[in-house]
Formats: structure tokens, C-alpha cells, sequence
């Protein structure tokens, strides 16, 4: 599958077409299209975005990932491991209150265009190292999920992105 703008065609298995419908409050809403496929998704917020993508490019293994991206440890039952990467950082007012989560983030370099650091979720009283700001973004999310599955919060969870296929025409 070929995809054409403004006179150029995209049929690399790692492009994509992002179309940007909405911008209020400052959030990016619209819809990828994955080339090659004729594939769409629709995303709300930066975060949506890059993960819609990032789980495309994870599906088709190309560009292969140089390195899975970590994760909190957490047990397959729900639970915590008890066991930390990083001793956490704590800070006199971060204190856990009625926030969903909270973290506490130390960024130690800005390199290759991102930052790398470590991230303390106060809650979970937990740290971790992270090498990008994707990485960064998927442990908040992961952190905020399980967080919300715990308290049974009113938070809906985001159903894993669904692309739908372009038919092809014979």
C-alpha cells in the first residue's frame, strides 16, 4: 500500500500520516495513518500518540527496538515486588495524598533529543531508571493503571489501540 501527499509517496513499513483534527486545551486529537497498511487509529494526547505508534512499529518489528523499555515490577497478581531497582526519592510535601499517583522525577541528562533519569512513584514507593521520555510516559501510565485497578477509581481504561484495515481493492 502507497499513500500519496502533496506529491510524494510514503510506502515505508515505519511511516505514518498523522492527522491533527483538534487542538483545545492544548491536547493533540486526530487520527494515524500507517502507510503501508492503509491502517488508521485514532489518539487523544501526546502520550496516546507516541504509544499507537510505538505498539504499530512493536507489531510489524520494524524498526526493530534496540531494547525493551522498562517497566515497574510489578507481580503477576497485581501486588508489588518488594525488591527495587533504585533506592526512591522522597521530597517534604510529595507526600501520597488523594492524587490517583504521584512521582517525583530527577532528570539527569538531556541526550540523543530526550532526557534520561530516574522516576520515584511516591505510592508504590518505588524507582526506576528510564532512558527516554517514552519510556518515562509508559511508566506513569503503567503506574497511574494499576493504581486505578487498586482503588476501583472512576479513571476508564483506554482500550488497546485498534487499527482498522484499508480494504484492498482488486
Amino acid at each position: 500500500m502507497q499513500n500519496t501527499i502533496s506529491g510524494k509517496t510514503y510506502s515505508h513499513s515505519a511511516d505514518f500520516i498523522i492527522r491533527i483534527s483538534n487542538y483545545s486545551a492544548q491536547v493533540l486529537q486526530g487520527s494515524i495513518e500507517h502507510c503501508s497498511s492503509g491502517g488508521t487509529v485514532d489518539f487523544r494526547g501526546l502520550a496516546n500518540l507516541l504509544e499507537a505508534i510505538d505498539g504499530r512499529m512493536n507489531e510489524s518489528g520494524f524498526p526493530q527496538a534496540s531494547m525493551n523499555l522498562r517497566t515497574w515490577d510489578l507481580h503477576e497478581d497485581g501486588g508489588l515486588f518488594e525488591d527495587n531497582r533504585l533506592e526512591p526519592v522522597f521530597i517534604p510535601g510529595a507526600e501520597p495524598g488523594h492524587q490517583l499517583a504521584s512521582f517525583i522525577l530527577r532528570v539527569q541528562f538531556r541526550q540523543n533529543a530526550s532526557w534520561q533519569g530516574s522516576l520515584s512513584w511516591v505510592e508504590g514507593r518505588r524507582a526506576i531508571a528510564f532512558r527516554s521520555v517514552l519510556e518515562m510516559v509508559r511508566l506513569m501510565e503503567q503506574a497511574v493503571q494499576w493504581a486505578s485497578d487498586k482503588t476501583s477509581s472512576a479513571i476508564v481504561r483506554r482500550p488497546k489501540f485498534r487499527w482498522t484495515e484499508q480494504e484492498s481493492v482488486s
